[in-house]
């Protein structure tokens, strides 16, 4: 291998190392935003359940179908939201003195070139798994974004339906 070739696979590794922090620092962020979310629609998802649920507990029986659509709807939207609130497992790019020794001990011939090979090889596998953790939270929030949307068309809907159907 010439130097100068040897001078671009080194640049290269380099480089590779470094979008993958970018890359990493950059999920961390999407993960924040997605759980910023959650907390704020948490927030209105408890307060609107609790309001129906009170409508529920002071009102008579035969008036209380569209309380009902309300609470489960936006209690389903929290509980949605606390699912993405827990603690989502992701893996950080820093690797423990055993994980290094574990990364150094097995090169062949002991180069800047080659660990950061092996490193970025590591950090492709750990930006695999978590953005499967992040996809997967993303997706609970938008189930818990469009629950929580519906709920008040539906309780309209049901509203409507005994105002039509004479259920009152």
């Amino acid at each position: 291998m010439t130097r100068e070739n040897n001078d671009f696979e080194l640049w290269l590794a380099r480089e590779r190392v470094r979008q993958a922090e970018k890359a990493h620092e950059n999920f961390k962020a999407s993960l924040d935003r997605t759980k910023s979310r959650a907390t704020s629609l948490l927030g209105w998802s408890i307060t609107l359940a609790t309001a129906s649920v009170a409508v529920i507990v002071t009102q008579s029986t035969d008036k209380n179908v569209e309380a009902w659509c309300a609470a489960i709807g936006f209690t389903a939207a929290s509980l949605l939201c606390a699912k993405v609130l827990y603690s989502t497992k992701i893996y950080n790019l820093s690797l423990a003195p055993g994980g290094l020794k574990g990364i150094t001990d097995s090169m062949e011939n002991k180069t800047e070139l080659e660990f950061l090979n092996l490193y970025s090889e590591y950090a492709d596998e750990i930006d695999t798994i978590n953005n499967a953790a992040g996809i997967k939270d993303q997706r609970t929030m938008r189930v818990a974004w469009v629950i929580w949307c519906i709920t008040p068309l539906l309780t309209l809907i049901v509203a409507i339906l005994f105002l039509v159907l004479g259920g009152r």
